[in-house]
């Protein structure tokens, strides 16, 4: 995953499942990504 900022990692068991950086970012899919 190339760094960039601002950005958001979810790391779930050892494994990055979601990437993405400045206005992709999205709380609710980060959310939803918690719950799975």
């Amino acid at each position: 995953v190339r760094h960039q900022s601002p950005q958001v990692l979810l790391i779930k068991n050892g494994e990055c499942i979601y990437h993405t950086s400045h206005a992709d970012i999205s709380m609710e899919d980060i959310k939803a990504l918690q719950r799975a």
